[in-house]
Formats: C-alpha cells, sequence, structure tokens
C-alpha cells in the first residue's frame, strides 16, 4: 500500500488509516468533512488517485473541484489549512513532480 511505503519513507510514526472516500470516485464532502474532524496540529499525509486527488487539492486551494492541481502519478503537493477546512481555506506550501522527488531520493543534481 502506497501510504505505508510513505510512512516507512518519512518515518512518520502515526498510523495509516484507510479512508473509502480517498478511493477512485470517492466524495471530496466526504474527505473534506473528515479533515474537519482533525485536530488543529495534526500532520495528514493524504494518498490518492488522479483526477480525484488533484479535484480534491483544487477544491481545498480554490473553493472548487473544477480547478483541479495537476498532480502527476507518484507527484506531491502540501497544502496548509490554518483556520477551519473549507473550500478555498488551504494554502499550497509546495508542489513537486515525480522526476524531482527521484532526483532527491537518488542524490542527483
Amino acid at each position: 500500500m502506497t501510504a505505508e511505503i510513505l510512512r516507512r519513507a518519512l518515518a512518520f510514526e502515526g498510523e495509516v488509516v484507510t479512508f473509502d472516500a480517498l478511493a477512485p470516485g470517492g466524495s471530496i464532502r466526504a474527505i473534506v468533512r473528515r479533515l474537519a474532524e482533525s485536530r488543529q496540529d495534526d500532520e495528514i499525509f493524504l494518498v490518492g488517485h488522479e483526477p480525484d486527488l488533484g479535484r480534491l487539492a483544487g477544491s481545498l486551494l480554490f473553493g472548487t473541484p473544477d480547478a483541479p492541481l495537476p498532480l502527476k502519478k507518484a507527484g506531491v503537493c502540501a497544502v496548509d489549512l490554518d483556520g477551519p477546512v473549507e473550500p478555498g481555506g488551504a494554502r499550497l506550501r509546495y508542489f513537486l513532480p515525480p522526476r524531482l522527488l527521484r532526483a532527491v531520493g537518488t542524490g542527483e543534481d
């Protein structure tokens, strides 16, 4: 499972929780509700598939899933949610394509 690989790679001590709404065709609203239930200082990693994950990021960043963030397979984005979890309430921290992640992972420049 990709989330478990990520957890080990980051030496993250939190647990991996499966959430059906992150499966292909899942509900963005359900994910936003679940995020809203988390504590303000929680660090949460969401692992999913396109186009759904890009639509979720677009909803959190721009207020609409109709403006998706174009995530490539194995790409990563991070958003900060400093206030209430709501559409348009996030701020983009970084957006990394897979080629950059591969270069970092292999130590290439």
